[in-house]
């Protein structure tokens, strides 16, 4: 599990695949424009048959110091409930587009914020709505984030009823000391009590967030959180390294990159190795039938995501958006989402075919059969993949190893920026 310091691909480790991809040559739609691109999008039907939807909650009981998401702390109930109102005017409106009646969605995911911070009934009046109106694959996957403190037997039976099968939870550790140092109100046993109230109450795909890298966190605290969580009906896993705030505020800690990838090591060969669990994405691990993240590993690749909510990013077709996190304004447009103020992105044409590059970095494989074309414009960077261990020819496909696993969003960025070389037609390269 050494990392040689002297044998680092990258000088520097790139934590987000989001980070990644901001060099990507994308260009901004003006704002007068924003909502005839959007009609115009909505009204035609979907090119790609890979599609997602996302709901933002923004509101959480309490503001966690190490969470980077847009949320919203002791918001008034009355605007938690127009902000509902507003959501469900939105999905009954867009729910009638050509573009989202063309094709079923094979995810919704409720995410935040903490989406079980609002009320039960509020929660079980959006998933009716985006039942009632918008096409779902039969077998598809509704899942909601949750902190441990929000679970309780009247919240499980109202959304499992309401037709939620995956529930997410943000433990990010077990160990108690570590726990109360980020303000967490659940010690391990009460997180032992509820995931197995959520596993009595029907929902079997039960995943849960780790993160390394914390204050205090040792490797010995991170084998105890791993051990724990095979104890339990658990049946997801997320690992991820702690991220800094952009604004420097929350939490922080230096770790050096030989320690980081010693605990994303041992997550890997743990979570790599349980009966009947795979890795989905390179931070992504589960069982293979009850911990699927269909949500997780589609938008990871080329799915096309519908989002909705202030502070809800989505990408449809060649564009790509990020609504105003301003609840207010949110507001104000009601059941308008094309008015919704938004940031809205272009791209060109050939992205299309390009962005499939992204399925070995964001995924964990890229089938070398059917992307020659591929793998002849990324011939340069699949050599140094191959050079340097991060990446290893498997039959038809090309496949992460642990190494690149644990580089997987420089590896985005590596793709990306490759991609905007071709894309602004600066070549030849040097």
């Amino acid at each position: 599990m050494i990392l040689n310091p002297m044998e680092l691909p990258f000088k520097n480790r790139v934590k987000s695949p989001t980070q990644a991809r901001r060099v990507l040559p994308f260009k901004p739609i003006p704002t007068s424009g924003m909502a005839d691109t959007f009609q115009s999008l909505l009204n035609q039907p979907a090119q790609n048959p890979d599609r997602l939807l996302y709901i933002h909650i923004p509101f959480c009981s309490k503001t966690c110091s190490f969470c980077i998401y847009n949320r919203n702390e002791s918001t008034p109930a009355n605007t938690v409930k127009l902000y509902v109102d507003t959501i469900i005017d939105q999905i009954y409106s867009v729910g009638k587009t050509p573009w989202v009646q063309s094709a079923p969605f094979k995810a919704v995911y409720f995410g935040g914020g903490t989406p079980t911070a609002i009320p039960a009934q509020d929660l079980v009046s959006i998933i009716k709505a985006v039942k009632e109106t918008i096409p779902l694959t039969n077998d598809c996957e509704i899942s909601v984030e949750s902190t441990i403190s929000a679970v309780t037997p009247q919240l499980l039976n109202s959304i499992t009823k309401a037709g939620v099968n995956r529930i997410s939870l943000g433990v990010q550790t077990f160990d108690n000391g570590i726990r109360r140092s980020l303000g967490r109100e659940s010690d391990n046993e009460t997180i032992a009590r509820k995931i197995g109230l959520i596993s009595q109450s029907g929902i079997l795909n039960i995943c849960i967030d780790l993160i390394y890298g914390l204050p205090n966190q040792t490797i010995e605290s991170w084998t105890n959180d791993l051990n724990m969580l095979q104890q339990l009906p658990i049946t997801g896993c997320s690992v991820y390294p702690l991220v800094s705030k952009p604004n420097g505020h929350g939490i922080s800690t230096e770790l050096d990159i030989e320690k980081e990838y010693d605990f994303f090591a041992s997550a890997h060969h743990t979570l790599s190795n349980m009966d009947g669990w795979q890795q989905f994405t390179p931070v992504q691990y589960g069982h293979s039938v009850n911990g699927k993240a269909i949500y997780v590993s589609g938008h990871g690749q080329s799915a096309d995501l519908l989002a909705l909510g202030a502070g809800a990013g989505g990408r449809i077709n060649l564009y790509t958006y990020l609504a105003n996190p301003n609840i207010e304004e949110f507001l104000a447009n009601k059941a308008n989402f094309y008015q919704t103020p938004k940031v809205v992105l272009s791209i060109d044409k050939e992205y299309h075919n390009l962005r499939k590059v992204f399925n070995l970095s964001e995924g964990l494989s890229l089938n070398n059969q059917h992307n020659q074309d591929l793998r002849m414009l990324f011939n340069n960077e699949f050599d140094f993949l191959n050079k340097n261990g991060l990446a290893t020819e498997i039959g038809a496909s090309v496949q992460l190893t642990q190494k690149g696993c644990f580089w997987a969003a420089n590896i985005s960025e590596l793709f990306a920026k490759r991609i905007a070389v071709l894309l602004q037609g600066n070549e030849p390269r040097t």
